[in-house]
Order: C-alpha cells, then structure tokens, then sequence
C-alpha cells in the first residue's frame, strides 16, 4: 500500500494557485519556489514548499486547457525535485496522461525506474485509482496530496491501493 499522506493545504493550494496566476511568469518564479531549505525546515513547511512547486505545474496545466492538477517528484535523500507534470490529457487525447504518469515516464528515462523508490510524491489532487496503482508498482513509498479526490481517490479518498 502506498502510504499517503493527506496535508490540510486544501485551501493554502488554491489561495497559491490564484497568486501563482498573478504572479511573473519567469524561471526565477520557480527557482524561488525551490529554494533551499533551511536545516530548521518543519515536515509542514517543506511539504508547503514542494507543494508550491506542484501547484505551479497544475497552473502551466490549466494555462494550456488542461484540468490544473500538477506535481513533483522528490528524491528524499537529496530533497531535489527530480520529475514534474502537469495533466496532458486533453492535448494528447489520451485518458492516461495524468499529472503522475507524465512525472513518472520523465524521472524513469532520466534516472531508471529504481529511484522512484526512494522519492516523495507531492500532488495537487490525491490520485485517482489508476495512478495509485501506477505508484503501487513503482515503488513509491510515500505520497503528499493537498486535496482528496472524493470521485476517483485511490488513496483513501475512495478506495484505498
């Protein structure tokens, strides 16, 4: 079972999202995102900061028409981002191209699959079934989810992998 976790940043997420809509679109956007942390980092300030950087993968995905679900994967040794994606599905016309399996086909062609067993999984939306299970067989030990997906949760929302 992939171990979930479900961080109150329901409304911090979309308080982010509508700032992030407003704010400059550059690279330096982001690598502020990503600033380091400090070593007094909190669980809940550092899942806070990737989460920003998940969020701002769902606002590239809502600007290109896409539903703005995004992520970011996190090598839990380094605490680097690795892999990010945003939905693709309604470019591509292929169900599968949710936010995670985009994030996962990146970390896997640039680091092999066996990293994704050491990383943390930050999302906007708790995935749904099929990208749960996607998680389940990689090896992911750990998600972080600002919102339950009452509809198609498949880690705890509605059904559990």
């Amino acid at each position: 079972m992939v171990r979930s976790v479900h961080v109150s940043l329901f409304s911090h997420c979309f308080s982010l999202l509508r700032m992030a809509k407003d704010a400059v679109d550059t690279p330096a956007v982001a690598d502020i995102i990503l600033a380091g942390a400090s070593v007094e980092e909190s669980r809940e300030e550092r899942d806070i900061r990737f989460m920003r950087a998940a969020i701002r993968e769902a606002q590239v995905a809502m600007e290109d028409g896409e539903v703005p679900v995004g992520c970011v994967f996190v090598d839990r040794e380094s605490g680097k981002v690795i892999g990010r994606g945003g939905n693709n599905t309604n470019r591509t016309r292929n169900g599968t191209r949710h936010c995670e399996m985009v994030a996962i086909d990146t970390v896997i062609e640039l680091y092999g699959p066996t990293v994704l067993q050491r990383c943390r999984l930050y999302v906007t939306l708790e995935p749904c079934i099929m990208c749960a299970a996607a998680l389940l067989q990689v090896g992911l030990a750990e998600v972080v989810f600002g919102a339950p997906n009452t509809r198609f949760g498949g880690c705890g929302g509605v059904f559990s992998v």
